[in-house]
């Protein structure tokens, strides 16, 4: 996380050396509603603002604010006009976290989660679509659609193993989910799957 502060610290220096300020009606930072993680602060510790609202509408207002997105979000903002600027701040990974203190299961990757007999947590009412898009690309490969990512959750869920929270011990999430949650004094094995 320390390094991922560090770049977003060098790239907002970079672009207020540039002249890249908010104007006028730009005091807002909509973040992802999500636990675990430490971006909206240091955002909050960088940038002029005097408001920070967390959005799973990402775009949603954009034109009284700053959003963050995901590379395959703001890409086709940036194309389609919605946006006028995307810089990349910091890299995030989907992976699965294993709570040491509460399973001895051996897990090498998304299809251990099906035969594990744990629950598999995440955060948030669904999945997002990066988590979905990881799992299908690590479940069917390149050319993937996220029918396969969809099918493996349902398995999950129908034998009561899903769970909307990050209680669990084994987790799907982000590597900076993981990350807070380990500091937060968790005994997480971070996984990146072998798919």
């Amino acid at each position: 996380m320390g390094r991922a502060a560090a770049w977003a610290l060098l790239c907002l220096l970079l672009l207020s050396l540039g002249g890249c300020t908010m104007g006028d009606g730009q005091e807002t930072v909509y973040s992802f509603i999500e636990d675990h993680t430490a971006y909206p602060a240091v955002l909050a510790q960088m940038l002029p603002i005097h408001a920070r609202e967390k959005s799973n509408r990402v775009f949603e207002s954009l034109q009284s604010g700053v959003a963050e997105a995901f590379d395959v979000q703001a890409l086709p903002a940036l194309e389609g006009g919605v946006a006028a600027y995307w810089y990349p701040h910091y890299l995030s990974t989907v992976v699965i976290a294993v709570d040491r203190d509460r399973t001895e299961t051996a897990i090498r990757g998304w299809r251990d989660l099906l035969s594990a007999n744990e629950t598999v947590g995440y955060a948030g009412l669904y999945p997002s679509e990066v988590q979905l898009a990881a799992v299908a690309c690590g479940l069917e490969g390149e050319d993937f659609n996220l029918r396969g990512a969809a099918d493996f959750l349902t398995k999950l869920r129908a034998v009561g193993h899903f769970d909307r929270s990050f209680d669990p011990a084994i987790l799907i999430c982000y590597d900076h989910q993981a990350v807070a949650l380990k500091q937060a004094g968790r005994n997480l094995e971070i996984i990146v799957p072998e798919e």
